[in-house]
């Protein structure tokens, strides 16, 4: 581990005292230390709150914690609330290991255990993402924001107000503030407003606990969301170098509860810097990793490109090298199918078992939240939060000789400008200038020591002006989320009225503006759904590609008496085009009235009489488009 396990401990310890004893506490710690597995071995935090609402910002996460956790903690008292078809594991030994979805469907698997999906969140540990649950407390729980009437938020917000509500990995909702970006981005306001509304809702109103968690929170980040919640009974778990402890000290003094990583765990900083490497290269990923693999000083190599594309084409350009050395090369980025994904962390974790050679190429869905253990990362430039996390799978489970290798060639930092904003050049000179003055030495995880460490940069103060600005932007859009979830339900009775309110307001989302689409494709003979930002499926559509609407119809009611069928309507180009484009409008709306519409027109034409329910499922994909290598490209 990339800690001691007094260190560990210590880290769990502080984080039950300092929920206990604070409304708001801070849990900031380094990659792969445990912290949000940290209730597996304090199981005490389960009995002292009456639920636990475990959230992550990205749906791809979820499968791995939510095993863990029921393995732990009992899959009956384990649920989850996002939108993965099914999660079952099975066991080995003391641990558990998820199950290859493919084995699942094809009935090869006879020993499993299954976590129960919780729409309403009615377990005692609950793992939802930011989507699902911000959705629940504005709106209504999710089976019922499509078809429902009347909504019922105060159900989702009781229980959340009985919780103790974790928002884990909170760097990525919402990018840190730094001085390499643009600080009052609409994205980076929309989500810290979320996160602040949410927050004072639950501690100031509704008398419950949060916990926020993350590796790379700066204290100027934290000083915002302070601010904009208006409490002063903030706390914080900070385990890293005493110089950071001081620079949060500026910002939150006498509230810190420091576990001195620098000092106690003195022997795995000295082994860690002594064995990893970094690098600062002009040339492409994938000229670098075909030289990893001609070389092979390294069994296990990641590779974290900054668009599908660029990966794609790496994995394409270094995959016959590396195959013809004993290589297995893998693909993972974020427009592949949920059963793809999966089945391809599954067979990852089945090469780190077996301690195979492989080469994972993949784009930022494996910042957080996965434990993949590499010895080398080759890696786009990208913002110094992003790169740290990328390093986090670097040399997780143990100390071996290791390498960095950050790629600064003109399309990687083209790249990088285009998704972050970020003037990434100006980043990589930044980087040159740390390797060279620390011969090659570089922190990516301690914060120490102070000089060598890649810290200097995430923690270099915003100016005054850019911070300030942010906090008004965010105090404003915190007290309009505020009021809409308080106030709007005394003005307006009917679900579709807040429905909406809610578009117009937010354009179907508290946390983020880029919506996405859901794709339905053929994976290995099964139907399954790759969610698309709405740009790339109207791209497709205009090719022509988006063939069908597909909807799930549940008549009658209960598990016994009811039954599902599948309706599909073809559509035009034009068509597509259209639905697209009032989704990116107004998307829960569209979709309203496009279930409402199918389901009126089932009533008159096949006369059913009992209980009708319509849900919606996703554009049915053209068959010859998505790749069962490459996903969709």
């Amino acid at each position: 581990m990339v800690l001691p396990r007094e260190v560990r401990e210590d880290i769990q310890n502080g984080i039950v005292r300092c929920i206990e004893d604070s409304v708001i506490c801070v849990a900031v710690a380094p990659t792969g230390s445990g912290k949000s597995r940290f209730a597996m071995h304090r199981r005490e935090v389960v009995k002292r709150f009456t639920r636990v609402i475990h959230v992550l910002p990205m749906r791809s996460l979820v499968e791995d914690l939510v095993v863990d956790l029921a393995c732990a903690l009992g899959r009956d008292i384990v649920g989850y609330q996002a939108g993965v078809e099914c999660i079952a594991y099975e066991r080995r030994g003391d641990s558990c290991e998820a199950i290859d979805p493919i084995k699942i469907l094809r009935r090869e698997i006879g020993n499993v255990e299954w976590v129960d999906h919780d729409p309403y969140m009615v377990h005692r540990y609950v793992v939802t993402t930011y989507d699902s649950y911000s959705l629940s407390l504005a709106l209504a729980p999710i089976p019922e924001i499509v078809y429902a009437s009347y909504g019922h938020p105060d159900a989702s917000l009781a229980i959340a107000a009985q919780s103790l509500n974790i928002y884990d990995e909170i760097h990525l909702l919402a990018p840190d503030v730094s001085p390499t970006t643009n600080a009052s981005s609409d994205d980076q306001v929309k989500a810290w407003s979320f996160v602040a509304a949410i927050t004072k809702l639950l501690t100031k109103y509704l008398g419950t606990r949060v916990l926020y968690s993350t590796a790379t929170m700066t204290p100027d980040a934290l000083y915002v969301l302070s601010k904009a919640v208006g409490i002063d009974a903030l706390r914080m778990v900070l385990a890293s170098s005493r110089w950071i402890r001081d620079e949060f000290s500026k910002r939150f003094p006498q509230r810190i509860d420091f576990v001195d990583v620098e000092s106690r765990a003195s022997d795995y900083v000295e082994n860690y810097l002594n064995a990893l490497k970094t690098e600062i290269v002009g040339t492409e990923p994938s000229d670098v990793v075909t030289r990893l693999c001609r070389d092979e000083r390294f069994d296990r190599i990641l590779v974290v490109l900054n668009t599908v594309e660029r990966a794609v084409n790496t994995y394409e350009r270094c995959r016959e090298v590396c195959e013809a050395r004993g290589y297995e090369v893998l693909l993972v980025h974020g427009r592949m199918s949920r059963l793809h994904r999966s089945r391809v962390s599954a067979r990852i974790r089945e090469l780190m078992r077996g301690r195979h050679r492989f080469v994972v190429v993949a784009t930022q869905v494996v910042e957080a939240g996965i434990d993949l253990d590499a010895d080398a990362l080759v890696s786009d430039v990208a913002p110094t939060a992003s790169l740290i996390q990328r390093c986090g799978r670097v040399l997780r489970h143990g100390i071996r000789e290791g390498l960095v290798v950050i790629s600064a060639s003109e399309n990687a930092v083209r790249a990088c400008r285009r998704i972050y904003g970020v003037e990434c050049s100006d980043l990589a000179e930044e980087l040159r200038d740390l390797v060279a003055k620390c011969g090659s030495k570089v922190d990516w995880r301690y914060g120490a020591p102070e000089k060598c460490t890649v810290y200097k940069l995430l923690l270099k103060p915003v100016p005054e002006n850019a911070l300030e600005q942010l906090l008004d932007d965010v105090e404003d859009g915190s007290n309009e989320i505020l009021n809409f979830i308080l106030f709007a339900p005394l003005a307006r009775e009917r679900l579709r009225e807040r429905i909406e309110e809610f578009d117009e307001l937010y354009g179907g989302s508290l946390v983020r503006n880029a919506l996405r689409a859901p794709l339905i494709v053929k994976y290995m003979g099964f139907d399954d759904i790759v969610e698309t930002p709405l740009w790339y499926a109207k791209r497709l559509a205009r090719e022509g590609y988006l063939k069908k609407l597909r909807f799930t119809v549940t008549l009658g009611e209960g598990s016994v008496s009811s039954k599902e069928e599948i309706v599909e309507l073809s559509l035009t180009l034009r068509k597509a085009e259209e639905i697209l484009e009032h989704l990116e409008r107004q998307p829960l709306t569209k979709l309203r009235i496009i279930v409402t519409r199918l389901k009126k027109y089932l009533r008159e034409s096949r006369g059913y009489s009992e209980p009708l329910r319509v849900s919606f499922d996703g554009f049915v994909l053209a068959e010859d488009v998505y790749d069962e290598v490459k996903g969709l490209v």
